[in-house]
């Protein structure tokens, strides 16, 4: 069956398998401009930074808070949806896991318990055991404030090193003595590194050697 189209080159006379354009030279132009532009996108979004993540914005800042069930080995959780972030705030509420971030270079996890005592946490990073918080007594709350719960005897808390790169971090009850479990703190903060006086004293030799060359070819 013999149909009319009407193309950007005039009418053409198309069967009923083949009714695309004929474009009489320009096909080749259109084909390469939709490449060029195909491999320009692609490269826009290769360069685009990656969309940071929830726990990016809050390194080196407030202390995070997540829920936890009671039983032993049972995920933890986030303590809201669509969190908004507040950096001025001294806690703020999670989105549910895993907790996704990158470092460019090494830096703390702290994790404490908080309000009744006597939990203590399991803690993976990309589903690698990396901490294990210590027993304790149940015990009276020792305050809603991680700071300060945070290195108390009789309080479960933990930390270890996170090197560069990526990490996705999960945490598991390892015990907990209350009913519907409750809730804890982690925060991330950079290890910012500071030269040794050895160091120090090598570069200052060093500078005033260079001084010392300096003056004699002055």
């Amino acid at each position: 069956m013999i149909r009319v189209r009407t193309c950007q080159s005039g009418i053409k006379f198309v069967s009923e398998m083949d009714w695309h354009c004929s474009y009489k030279g320009k096909g080749n132009t259109v084909k390469r401009t939709l490449i060029i532009a195909a491999v320009l996108l692609s490269t826009v979004l290769v360069a685009l930074p990656a969309l940071a993540s929830q726990i990016d914005d809050y390194i080196d800042g407030p202390w995070m808070k997540f829920l936890f069930p009671q039983g032993a080995g049972q995920d933890a959780t986030g303590s809201c949806n669509n969190c908004y972030p507040d950096l001025t705030a001294p806690t703020v509420d999670l989105e549910s896991p895993s907790w996704d971030f990158s470092l460019a270079g090494m830096a703390e996890f702290r994790i404490t318990d908080a309000f009744l005592r006597g939990d203590s946490f399991e803690v993976y990073d990309g589903g690698i055991l990396k901490l294990t918080t210590p027993s304790v007594a149940q015990n009276v709350s020792c305050g809603s404030d991680p700071a300060i719960c945070y290195g108390l005897a009789d309080v479960s808390w933990g930390l270890f090193t996170l090197g560069s790169g990526s990490h996705s971090l999960t945490i598991k009850t390892a015990a907990s003595p209350y009913t519907g479990g409750g809730a804890a703190f982690f925060r991330i903060d950079r290890i910012i590194s500071t030269p040794e006086p050895l160091s120090l004293m090598l570069l200052g030799l060093g500078l005033l050697g260079l001084g010392a060359i300096k003056r004699s070819r002055g």
